[in-house]
């Protein structure tokens, strides 16, 4: 920000806010916070996550939302056949904490006694350990621990259901997006999520959504789509896939960027 205000009447700044500086610093580091919204706001533009991010920083300013991208490469990225006589898998890959709904979406699918279907979750956190006894306890449930992300790629490919159970309750939720919901669709494999406020309304006719997000909701939403047929199931996911390869991926995305660049260059 520094050198292109030094050097403004050659140079303009695009600052990309993937997080909001109060979320990031505690108030032992308020000087600190004070530093990064002040920056912030000298930024000439801006790229956010979601729409609501503009309300916080933006005084006016040329900005653009680009809630993440998927890599264009996934459209070659086919959907492995299922074989015969072999369980439904649901499909959880992130960060296992209580915030992240882990376990209602465990307690859910638990509740759900789908027949012939087991949840698997890879990944890594607090819920770590519990999650390793609940897998003791119940053979549905397997635990795949941190694996390499082509190996995630892989498991969501091979899958009937990805979901994404992260509670839509809190402030924060309205300034961020799940990237793990992009990588899901580009899979080709139907997803399950909840309705989250920085997720824009256009992904609502791709996905499945939870909408009561309670254990009791978890499991009615997963009743609900193992009782569609595969072939409704097939063509829900690729419809998905198709939305984010061509709306989404990242060739798209950075050309959104350049015409943003090109349109404060008409100012110089």
């Amino acid at each position: 920000v520094i050198a292109s205000k030094i050097l403004k009447k050659k140079c303009k700044s695009i600052g990309i806010v993937t997080d909001l500086p109060l979320d990031i610093h505690t108030r032992r580091k308020f000087f600190i916070l004070k530093i990064n919204e002040f920056f912030i706001k000298k930024i000439d533009a801006y790229i956010f996550l979601t729409e609501d991010m503009s309300q916080v920083i933006n005084s006016n300013k040329k900005y653009i939302v680009i809630e993440g991208h998927v890599d264009f490469k996934m459209k070659n990225m086919a959907k492995f056949k299922k074989k015969e006589n072999t369980n439904s898998i649901c499909l959880y890959a992130g960060g296992l904490y209580e915030r992240y709904g882990i376990i209602t979406l465990i307690d859910g699918f638990l509740k759900a006694k789908l027949k012939n279907a087991e949840l698997h979750i890879y990944g890594d956190g607090d819920l770590k350990d519990q999650i390793k006894e609940i897998s003791k306890t119940h053979e549905s449930i397997k635990y795949f621990g941190v694996v390499e992300n082509v190996n995630v790629i892989k498991a969501e490919l091979e899958a009937d259901l990805l979901i994404n159970p992260r509670p839509s309750s809190g402030n924060f939720t309205k300034f961020s997006f799940p990237s793990k919901n992009l990588e899901y669709m580009s899979t080709g494999t139907p997803v399950l999520t909840t309705k989250l406020p920085g997720m824009p309304s256009e992904y609502n006719q791709y996905v499945y959504l939870i909408n009561d997000e309670s254990e009791i909701g978890v499991s009615e939403a997963l009743i609900t789509i193992f009782n569609k047929s595969d072939a409704e199931l097939d063509r829900f996911g690729q419809n998905a896939k198709n939305f984010v390869m061509n709306k989404k991926n990242n060739v798209v995305q950075s050309q959104k960027i350049i015409a943003l660049a090109k349109l404060l260059l008409k100012g110089f």
